[in-house]
């Protein structure tokens, strides 16, 4: 930004700040930046980043995490857990409101857990629950009684889990999305349109005001949250910025509190002109491409998809291509996951041209040469700066016999093509919800629904996520993981990438955020004086 620019800027906010002054108790408003349109604000049925980011200031589940992601009481106050670490009591937080001022009794919290095992809801994972009796049985349509699903209400106030077994981690399970309650009135009278603005009710730091398609979504403060006393900001305002380089002039505008850096001329720029203004830390997510593991030839041959993931130069790509700091990827989970020891691929520390020199005889062997190369079409969301990253991949790939074609569109058709299977090769980023390797490995579980976007099917596996959540220590708990994740790399279902890094430029102003948690809650955010 130049001088100009910059002393222009401080005088409109100058400005600004004496015109909300002399309003009194002017209402503090957040300008978030969204990846995109939100697909739904269903707690059950959202999968990305892009919906979690808005349900997360609306809704509250029995246990949520603090500023730093750790468990903390959330709409239940406190829990006992019995000797044999079968049975949970919940106890919920005394006069608990919906925001229409309705009592949120235990009964809502056993509608909502059975609307999310209930098959005809279509939820997308319901692995926060998995544990609990008859959970899976329902979910997988084997039992048609949900009243056998072992939640039930003690009393208003009381909610009791019982468990097939110990749950090491129930606590993060349950502070997932899905894990949310859900208003049944309100989904009674209006079915799928409940959560529209008039029609929504929730039980979070803030309701929905508005929502305006491709423009904004805005939240208001919930007087009716329990701890209303400290939600410093007023108000939300959502925008999806699917042009990060548009968001970045518009946080310069000040018409946003925050946004990510996208390439590597822009942290070169925020260095020198911003460095005030701009943070950086480790993230915990994972960029990867995926196959269709269902039909197609990538499905029917997997040293294709070794070979692709071999061919893939990393290094350059972090080096040279995009280099913001980020590290290359060669396995699914990074060094930074706690009590974890990542399962990278064995050839890793090989050099990129023995790698190279196996791809192509793995092509060959599938009947493909740069003579006579496979055609492949790679699906993404529109996003130009993602595209040089592909362009990289489509030339890395070529030399060993295949010919990639790159197919943008926008996040709502995206995320269709994938659920239908209606692609040969994807991209995303993983951002876990909490701090577990099972937020990297669950969607390749069988009946991980609408999270296994590759239709990846391997027994192994389930058996493996399995025993992991049977385990009665931590120890096992991480073999069987570790085992897990060795299996999927190891039946190549994706090609890891890059492990990230949080390039932001933040408003001086805002204070709440850590560098390394770059999707806060608004409600741990507050503005400096």
């Amino acid at each position: 930004m130049n001088l100009a620019h910059r002393a222009g800027l401080m005088a409109g906010l100058l400005l600004l700040s004496l015109a909300t002054a002399s309003m009194g108790a002017a209402e503090t408003v957040l300008r978030r930046p969204n990846s995109a349109e939100p697909e739904s604000l269903d707690p059950q049925k959202i999968t990305g980043l892009t919906e979690a980011n808005i349900v997360g200031d609306l809704f509250e589940p029995l246990i949520t995490l603090d500023a730093d992601r750790r468990p903390v009481p959330g709409a239940a106050e406190s829990w006992d857990v019995s000797a044999d670490e079968k049975t949970w009591t919940f106890h919920l937080r005394p006069g608990a409101k919906w925001s229409d001022g309705t009592p949120l009794t235990a009964e809502d919290w056993v509608y909502s857990f059975r609307r999310l095992v209930d098959p005809a809801t279509g939820a997308a994972k319901f692995d926060q629950i998995r544990s609990v009796v008859n959970a899976e049985g329902i979910a997988s349509g084997r039992e048609k009684d949900p009243a056998k699903l072992g939640i039930v209400a003690v009393d208003a106030n009381t909610l009791r889990f019982t468990l097939k077994q110990p749950e090491l981690i129930l606590p993060l399970l349950i502070s997932d999305h899905g894990a949310d309650p859900i208003p049944h009135a309100a989904v009674e009278k209006w079915g799928t349109q409940w959560t529209r603005p008039g029609h929504m009710v929730s039980n979070g730091p803030y309701t929905l005001e508005s929502w305006n398609p491709h423009d904004k979504i805005v939240l208001v403060k919930n007087p009716l949250f329990h701890d209303a006393a400290h939600v410093a900001i007023d108000r939300v305002e959502h925008y999806p910025v699917d042009d990060q380089l548009r968001g970045v002039k518009q946080y310069r505008a000040g018409e946003l509190d925050w946004m990510v850096l996208p390439n590597k001329s822009q942290l070169a720029w925020a260095k020198k002109e911003a460095a005030a203004e701009l943070h950086t830390g480790d993230a915990l997510f994972l960029w990867y491409a995926f196959f269709n593991m269902k039909r197609g030839v990538l499905a029917e041959h997997k040293e294709i998809r070794e070979a692709l993931s071999l061919a893939v130069d990393r290094q350059t790509i972090v080096d040279k291509v995009d280099p913001r700091g980020q590290k290359p990827a060669y396995s699914m989970i990074s060094s930074l996951m706690p009590n974890y020891t990542p399962q990278p691929y064995d050839w890793q520390t090989e050099p990129y041209a023995d790698r190279l020199a196996r791809a192509k005889l793995l092509m060959a062997k599938a009947g493909y040469t740069p003579e006579h190369p496979l055609k492949l079409t790679l699906s993404y969301t529109t996003n130009d700066d993602t595209r040089v990253y592909l362009l990289a991949l489509a030339a890395m790939w070529k030399p060993i016999g295949v010919e990639l074609a790159l197919d943008n569109m926008e996040w709502q058709v995206y995320q269709t093509k994938i659920r239908q299977l209606d692609y040969e090769i994807g991209v995303l980023s993983e951002v876990p919800d909490f701090d577990d390797p099972t937020e990297f490995l669950i969607p390749y579980r069988s009946d991980a629904g609408l999270y296994n976007h590759c239709g990846y099917t391997n027994p192994a596996l389930d058996a493996l996520m399995d025993k992991a959540a049977a385990a009665t220590e931590f120890g096992a708990r991480r073999q069987a993981l570790e085992a897990a994740e060795r299996t999927v790399l190891g039946d190549y279902a994706l090609v890891p990438l890059q492990f990230g890094v949080a390039n932001y430029l933040v408003n001086p102003r805002l204070g709440g955020r850590r560098d390394n948690r770059p999707n806060p809650p608004s409600r741990y955010l507050s503005f400096k004086d």
